[in-house]
């Protein structure tokens, strides 16, 4: 359990909590007295189009895995007339691309190939009337593309002339034109890709499907939020929003949208990311040997994709809950352009207020946060798109203390309180040429702001304008067995930083001593690293993928460069086994706090990582399949504090070792959903001249069994059960009075030589849904968090002399009741 000592080692603490809860001030510690400034940002130049005649798109992602999963096409339940246009000539047709939802509408439609522009445009308004069944994986509806060619009704015959003095019968109803049904031998004409439009190119990548997480408890409809039930994810301390995947610490992963990276993925509450579920398609999670198209990490990979605005119809989605409100609208703005905005603010802060009214012997926060996203998306051809995504998030915290707390907190007594504010604009062109080549670009720019008070201990300002972006080309040389995916992409900064506060230092695996003397920076801060990488896909025979690949990084800001070469073979062995293995050198920049000049060292070099891993795909059956998976990471060129503390403080000469095993059991049918999660690891840290001692969150046991349940008549129930080992701890041996500083100095023992309980949470959620039309229903939803009030110990509070102390309680039983209406 983390410590809280005396009144100015609570002071500490405090201002620990409040700065974990600032994402973008890379987790400055004032406990341990680490300064993390995340600044990430993305830009990139485009490049010449590739010139080539037909189109052609990649295979499903399971041809080249070897996995057979049973998929049923899209089945039109109601076909629509074209409406022919005038000079339609004679043999018009149209082969189409549609995007089917899991409802069966048609979200998007595209025209692939035509004999004639204005019968192609009439092919899709047809399809838009069209009634669809959709597209099934293991018996659960899907999203899926699926082609079909589309061609006038055949012209009928003329009657023969009718006897003299005969009534002329009335000619037959010219049937509904024919939405061709895909054969057999024509495979291109139906790919139901079940939200992967690639072929996997990574040892390990699980997935969060937008359907499923509504029957994941403790999740609360959000995606992001469900990745930490998935084998590979740490549970994080109370009280802070990380990201901790394989042993990695909690800044060494690159968390992405639609490709781009981000700064900040949830909010103060840990509850809610910063993304509005309901346009999340899915979220793709690398723990480990990811693909050179992700880069600037030594850990994992996360990378949520949204989804295009629909096109049918205008939409709303109104979600009410105790924690906080949002609100979605969506719909066409007319045949080629379509909308979405979304919003949401939170008032947890009010109900906190009301909370501690009656109790004013306690240190109160008030968290607040809000987020907003905004994606225009423009058909500008059969073949191009544009698109604009916008999104911002806002977090804040400020402390209350007690009138008659027995503390000397004159130093914070109002003055704690941290800010941070992010906001994005990404302008983007996919591209998609004939012979199957294609291509993507975006750019954006956005805006920066931290803003901290720490009563006299810390004070911080930050203003980062920043520009990012990507191009990434996908080109298949040889359609068969050779595609080669290329492309650059972007991070740079231009910002001003205001500082006054300790110096950076590395806190892994130390105790909290040695505090480094406060420092007043008030300067500039620039990043400039660009990158490009390059992947092959090389199928040789049926069923075998190997993906070499390489990755070229420059950090302007150290004047380092690091080339990353990456290696990952998939073999099916049958249709239901598939071997995979793979390694690769990865490679970060120091965290920005440990070398801006007068903070850390500015000679710091890179941090590396080696990643090993192999395992088995295996299919059980057609609604069961399992995923086993043994890997091994080496750190290497870490920054450690130096055992003299003199400047440099900071050295390129700590080491680190991970190693575990994962295994993940998924069964999904049209009425259950239930998955089973567990990691065995461990994970270790040597300072410069040291030992190997445990990281500071290795958790050797990690086990998560979820399930959902549809009990029918829009009754849904689901449970999420988590055993986790618990945190290494420092023990605590007494303590030191200082006459100089008039205080108790507490004494450490061996550091991480012990650990906390267990850890272990039940969630329940239970739901209701009524429908009140074809797709319009009101739902109503209790999401119960540690269900059976299980006080957790979290943290071991000291007496200012560090002679008694009392255990600090995990959160209780959270019942979260909402309602959300969808139109």
């Amino acid at each position: 359990m983390r410590r809280i000592g005396d009144a100015h080692t609570l002071r500490l603490h405090i201002a620990a909590v409040v700065l974990r809860c600032v994402p973008f001030a890379n987790r400055f510690m004032i406990a341990g007295l680490r300064f993390r400034w995340l600044l990430v940002a993305l830009l990139c130049s485009s490049a010449a189009r590739v010139a080539a005649q037909a189109h052609a798109f990649p295979p499903p992602a399971d041809v080249d895995a070897g996995v057979a999963v049973e998929r049923t096409p899209p089945r039109v339940l109601q076909q629509a007339p074209i409406q022919l246009p005038a000079a339609a000539a004679p043999g018009s047709y149209a082969l189409l691309e549609l995007l089917i939802d899991a409802q069966g509408a048609v979200q998007d439609a595209t025209v692939v190939e035509t004999s004639d522009p204005a019968f192609g445009a009439a092919a899709i308004d047809a399809a838009k009337r069209s009634l669809f069944e959709p597209a099934r994986e293991a018996g659960a509806p899907i999203s899926a593309r699926t082609r079909l060619r589309m061609e006038p009704p055949a012209a009928e015959p003329a009657p023969p002339p009718a006897p003299a003095l005969a009534p002329a019968p009335a000619p037959a109803p010219a049937p509904a034109p024919a939405l061709a049904t895909p054969s057999a031998t024509a495979p291109d004409e139906f790919g139901a890709t079940a939200h992967t439009e690639a072929p996997a190119r990574e040892v390990t990548r699980r997935e969060i499907k937008a359907e499923q997480v509504s029957k994941l408890a403790g999740a609360h409809n959000d995606p992001l939020v469900a990745v930490e039930t998935l084998a590979g994810v740490q549970r994080p301390p109370l009280g802070e929003t990380l990201l901790l995947i394989r042993g990695a610490g909690a800044n060494d992963s690159t968390i992405n949208v639609d490709g781009t990276p981000v700064l900040l993925l949830f909010h103060l509450d840990g509850l809610q990311s910063f993304l509005n579920p309901a346009l999340l398609d899915r979220v793709d999670f690398y723990p480990g040997n990811f693909s050179v198209r992700y880069g600037r990490a030594i850990g994992g990979a996360i990378d949520a994709r949204l989804r295009p605005p629909r096109r049918d119809r205008w939409h709303g989605i109104a979600d009410i809950s105790l924690l906080n409100a949002s609100l979605l609208v969506e719909g066409p703005l007319s045949d080629r352009w379509s909308l979405a905005v979304a919003g949401r603010r939170s008032y947890i802060d009010a109900l906190l207020a009301l909370s501690s009214q009656d109790k004013p012997d306690t240190i109160v926060t008030a968290p607040v946060y809000w987020d907003y996203q905004g994606l225009l998306n423009f058909r500008a051809g059969n073949a191009d798109d544009l698109y604009l995504q916008t999104f911002g998030s806002s977090d804040a915290l400020a402390v209350r203390f007690p009138k008659d707390a027995d503390l000397d907190l004159s130093e914070l007594r109002g003055q704690l309180s941290a800010s941070t504010q992010f906001h994005r604009a990404l302008v983007g062109w996919k591209h998609r040429y004939g012979g199957g080549y294609a291509h993507d670009m975006k750019v954006g720019v956005g805006y920066l702001k931290i803003d901290l008070d720490v009563g006299d201990l810390v004070k911080q300002r930050a203003r980062a304008p920043d520009f990012y972006g990507r191009s990434d080309w996908h080109l298949p040389l040889a359609r068969d067995w050779l595609t080669l995916d290329t492309g650059l992409d972007f991070v740079g900064m231009v910002g001003h930083l205001r500082y006054d506060g300790p110096q950076f230092r590395q806190q892994e695996v130390d105790p909290f001593s040695d505090l480094p003397p406060n420092v007043l920076v008030d300067r500039d801060v620039s990043i400039l690293r660009p990158a490009a990488y390059a992947e092959l896909t090389f199928t040789p025979v049926k069923r075998l993928s190997l993906i070499p690949g390489v990755r070229a990084d420059y950090f302007g800001d150290i004047k380092a460069s690091a080339f990353d070469p990456r290696f990952t073979a998939r073999y099916g062995v049958t249709e239901t086994t598939t071997l995979k293995a793979g390694v690769g050198k990865f490679s970060q920049p120091p965290p920005l706090g440990s070398q801006v000049e007068g903070l850390g060292n500015p000679k710091l070099d890179p941090t590396y990582a080696l990643h090993v891993g192999a395992g088995v795909e295996q299919e059980l059956a057609k609604v069961l399949s399992i995923d086993v998976e043994g890997y091994y990471k080496r750190l290497y060129d870490m920054v450690v504090n130096t055992q003299s503390g003199e400047p440099p403080r900071l050295v390129n000469e700590g080491e680190g070792r991970i190693f575990g095993l994962e295994v993940s059991l998924e069964l999904e049918t049209a009425d259950l959903f239930a998955k089973l999660a567990y990691t065995l690891s461990r994970s270790e840290r040597r300072g410069r001249d040291g030992e190997y001692l445990l990281f500071d969150y290795d958790q050797p046991h990690n086990l998560t069994v979820a399930a959902g349940y549809d009990l029918g008549k829009g009754w849904q129930l689901s449970s999420t059960f988590r055993l986790v080992s618990g945190n290494p701890e420092t023990p605590n041996e007494g303590a030191v009075y200082s006459a100089d500083e008039d205080r108790y100095l507490p004494l450490y023992g061996e550091p991480n030589s012990e650990r906390a309980p267990l850890f272990h949470r039940l969630d329940v959620r239970i739901e209701k849904t009524f429908k009140l039309g074809l797709s319009d229903k009101i739902t109503f939803y209790l999401d119960v968090q540690n269900a059976l009030d299980v006080r957790r110990p979290e943290a071991t509070q000291y007496s200012y002399d560090y002679r008694t102390s009392a255990v600090v309680h995990g959160l209780p039983i959270l019942p979260i009741l909402g309602v959300r209406g969808e139109l």
